[in-house]
């Protein structure tokens, strides 16, 4: 493969077969990444198809259906269909794009036609299910990575946040299941679900309970009794770690009711609305409008996102805001140090910040950055609940603390990096390369438009 890793490739880890990329953010018609490389594989082998690729997904998984069906009808089968829509370069495909022409917003328009042509390959996927009458026989499970990302056309309202935060916005994501002849349907799941319990929930499923995990060191709970009697109280999950990055001071755990967020979880006052005409969040304020012009400027000049928009607006500006934005230094953390297992760092000693009612709590509890909330109540998480209620943020530490000394290690990457470099050094490192390049461009372009109006005069 691309990568190097050729051993961890899907086809060499259990599947029969595997045709897709390797990594982020490729092009839907050229395949190609910001790197300007093809990324589109069969098994190990790279090819090239020009269709959209929400459209070649759907054309894949259909395949593989009707394969199975010629040759191993009496045996089941495990599809893993990942669509790259609705994501960042928003390219989507002309019939789709046609039925969001009411969108005025040029964003939001293109990713209204990601999710038609996503929505339109579900249909189809499902369609091809009941042709061969195995739809009844099928468990089908829908779901989302994480959150939209308002500058790549996605909305979350009325959650809080955006993919990367641990606001709702960024980590409640929709999701359903289809039991087909295993279970009932037609109702809301109220209880807590993490991404984790995927696995033993459908390998209970189609076991009928019989299957035996190999391990018992697994993150995930089976939830498949309490999905098939539409009772919570089946339920074992009980708590869930949805993040935990030690580097980037961002923590959150959820227990019942209670949510409680730790370090820096993101833009804490956020909620995306509708984007108007020019502004995906039109009260960004000047950081967030200069963002999304750069980005808009540059998807203008050249769609195909190349290095240059990747370093400008992708890392280095996201270099940028966290530095700029309050992202604790590497000896200034406000989660609790002693719990964390890492070997690259002395976890003998934390931050002993003392503010009245944190130092009953823990004594390296900043109570600048806890946050707790009721989601029971207030799902928007509009009001944070961590003065008053100092007992419910220990009994959540506890047990996050518990939890997550269950947990693998941790190693720093670019955030920590930003966080920790002096400022006038990182400026110089994010515009002094990007700059010249950028002014390089603009140029090009406008000769190439001066150009175009002179032929045409020409002619004329």
């Amino acid at each position: 493969g691309s990568v190097g890793f050729e051993e961890y490739m899907p086809h060499k880890r259990g599947f029969d077969e595997y045709f897709g990329a390797h990594s982020g953010e490729f092009d839907y018609y050229t395949k190609k990444t910001s790197a300007d490389s093809f990324d589109l594989w069969r098994n190990g082998v790279q090819e090239f198809d020009p269709l959209h690729a929400t459209l070649l997904w759907t054309r894949e998984a259909n395949g593989v259906v009707d394969r199975h069906m010629e040759t191993k009808e009496e045996t089941p089968f495990f599809l893993y269909l990942a669509y790259t829509a609705p994501h960042d370069p928003l390219t989507s495909h002309p019939d789709h794009l046609a039925e969001c022409a009411h969108i005025k917003n040029w964003r939001r328009r293109e990713y209204c036609g990601l999710v038609k042509g996503l929505d339109e390959g579900v249909m189809n996927v499902t369609s091809n299910l009941k042709r061969h009458g195995i739809f009844e026989d099928t468990i089908i499970i829908f779901m989302s990575d994480n959150g939209g990302m308002p500058a790549g056309g996605g909305l979350n309202y009325p959650f809080k946040g955006r993919k990367g935060s641990m606001w709702e916005g960024g980590i409640h994501v929709p999701a359903f299941i289809r039991l087909g002849n295993t279970g009932p349907g037609g109702y809301w799941y109220d209880g807590l679900m993490h991404v984790s319990d995927w696995y033993p929930t459908i390998m209970s499923l189609v076991s009928d309970g019989t299957h035996k995990l190999q391990s018992a060191d697994l993150s995930g709970v089976d939830l498949s009794a309490a999905l098939k009697a539409d009772d919570v109280s089946l339920s074992k999950r009980e708590v869930a770690i949805l993040h935990h990055d030690y580097f980037g001071n961002c923590s959150a755990f959820i227990k019942g009711r209670w949510k409680l967020v730790l370090g820096r979880p993101g833009e804490q006052d956020w909620w995306y609305a509708e984007a108007d005409e020019h502004m995906v969040n039109a009260d960004a304020g000047a950081v967030g409008r200069i963002f999304e012009f750069a980005a808009d400027l540059l998807q203008k000049m050249d769609p195909g996102k190349p290095v240059l928009q990747w370093m400008l607006i992708h890392n280095g500006m996201q270099m940028l805001l966290d530095a700029f934005s309050g992202l604790p230094k590497y000896n200034n953390l406000g989660v609790f140090p002693p719990t964390i297992r890492d070997t690259n760092m002395d976890n003998s000693t934390g931050p002993a910040i003392k503010y009245g009612w944190a130092a009953a709590v823990h004594p390296s509890v900043d109570p600048e950055q806890v946050f707790l909330y009721d989601m029971k109540d207030d799902y928007l998480e509009a009001k944070n609940l961590a003065a008053e209620k100092p007992e419910i943020v220990a009994e959540l530490l506890r047990d996050f603390e518990r939890e997550n000394s269950k947990g693998s290690l941790q190693y720093s990457g670019n955030h920590m990096f930003a966080a920790n470099m002096p400022k006038g050094l990182l400026i110089a490192m994010v515009i002094v390369p990007c700059f010249p390049t950028f002014l390089v461009l603009c140029v090009l372009k406008l000769c190439a438009s001066r150009a175009a109006r002179v032929s045409k005069l020409k002619s004329a």
